[in-house]
């Protein structure tokens, strides 16, 4: 049975076929092009598509100086450089020079993830439009495509474009009242968010399993939100694979990931950063009628509760990692986002940890504001209710459509 994907192709050439005039063939393809998200199969979250909670559609709004396109190769310091096999002690000199090598990459997924928050919230179109100004610049010179990146380099390129990704999901697909993105705008994004994918998947494809870990994936989820807003089924196909991988890897026994228990002293740190993209995934994919829950007697489940019980207990950890663990900047509201998106998997979750207080909760890597994008009534810093837990989500909300079987 052909996906809504391949029947948008089909309705494509049909209307190609049977029309001379160059004009209509124009404006037929850019109508197309244009509403491509409408015909697809495809959808991110429901938070994604939210209608502007407070608008402010006519405030003037400025612009940030977009960050230097990166062109160059992808080689960078890692800031284990130098130290011990395990990288769970950090290099003051390597991380100084990693943080300068990378610093454009950072400041565009601050940037992006900053302007689509306040489009989501507000509806202005200065916000999105300044969202879209600082993509195209990038996307016009082709950065971050180079074939010469070392393990750093494509660490880098993965979380570069899960960023921008899940930011465009959030202007592409927003519910505010205004004209929807132009095919000029989006035409070259689109087509730099397609070659970033591809080199992504071709850095973390043939990864052996022993070596497949958290970098694994954040790759997984970065090519998952942007084939939403590609259409791309077979982008999403792969991240369903990594995340059924990754659900292999679930210690039957622990709930831990090995691969992150070699981390040493950061093993805890670690299984939370990978719990990240897992979650969100999870989230994506369960929206795209994929079952999440179940795989390897609901691995993914038995990760969450095992890295919650331990971040309670450190013995339950330190005995299989061998060391004490360093859980600096771990309870912070980046390090615990992703119990945003958990709440919405798992609304009956008991999460003996406090921390509502931390709200809003996010990452620009897994699209900002997560309060915003996964909570029903958006959290303000300065609301005396902040220390309370806020209600997540329906689960109705993920719109499940059933089991999807696949072929990898």
């Amino acid at each position: 049975m052909p996906t809504l994907m391949a029947a948008r192709d089909a309705l494509v050439r049909s209307v190609l076929r049977h029309l001379s005039n160059r004009k209509l063939i124009g404006a037929a393809t850019t109508f197309l092009f244009v509403f491509s998200p409408l015909l697809s199969a495809l959808t991110p979250p429901e938070g994604f598509k939210q209608a502007p909670i407070r608008p402010q559609l006519n405030t003037k709004t400025e612009c940030p100086e977009t960050p230097t396109p990166f062109t160059d190769v992808l080689v960078f310091t890692s800031k284990y450089e130098g130290m011990d096999d395990a990288s769970s002690i950090v290099n003051p000199d390597a991380l100084d020079t990693y943080k300068e090598q990378t610093n454009p990459m950072t400041e565009l997924q601050r940037m992006v993830a900053d302007q689509s928050n306040k489009y989501l919230r507000t509806g202005n179109l200065g916000y999105r439009d300044c969202a879209i100004s600082m993509m195209l610049a990038w996307a016009q010179v082709n950065a971050l495509v180079s074939d010469d990146a070392n393990h750093t380099g494509a660490a880098v390129r993965k979380w570069t474009l899960a960023a921008i990704s899940a930011a465009y999901a959030k202007l592409l697909f927003s519910a505010a009242d205004n004209p929807a993105l132009s095919a000029s705008e989006r035409r070259p994004i689109e087509q730099w968010l397609t070659r970033l994918a591809e080199k992504v998947v071709e850095d973390y494809q043939h990864n052996p399993l022993a070596k497949v870990n958290n970098h694994d994936y954040w790759a997984a989820w970065a090519v998952g939100i942007t084939a939403v807003s590609l259409g791309r089924d077979d982008f999403l196909q792969w991240s369903y694979s990594k995340f059924i991988q990754a659900m292999g890897q679930v210690d039957k026994k622990t709930g831990f990931l090995p691969n992150e228990i070699k981390r040493k002293s950061l093993a805890l740190s670690y299984h939370h950063y990978a719990i990240q993209p897992l979650v969100s995934l999870a989230v994506l994919l369960k929206a795209n009628g994929y079952e999440v829950m179940e795989e390897n007697d609901h691995a993914l489940e038995r990760l969450v509760n095992a890295t919650l019980a331990a971040s309670e207990r450190r013995d339950i950890i330190e005995p299989l990692a061998g060391v004490p663990q360093n859980t600096t900047k771990l309870l912070s509201s980046t390090g615990l986002s992703w119990l945003e998106p958990w709440l919405l998997l798992k609304p009956d979750a008991d999460i003996k940890i406090k921390w509502q207080q931390l709200r809003p909760m996010t990452s620009s890597r897994l699209g900002g504001d997560l309060t915003l994008l996964y909570t029903e009534r958006y959290v303000e810093k300065n609301e005396s209710a902040l220390s309370h837990p806020m209600p997540p989500l329906s689960s109705t909300l993920l719109r499940s459509r059933g089991s999807a079987h696949m072929n990898f």
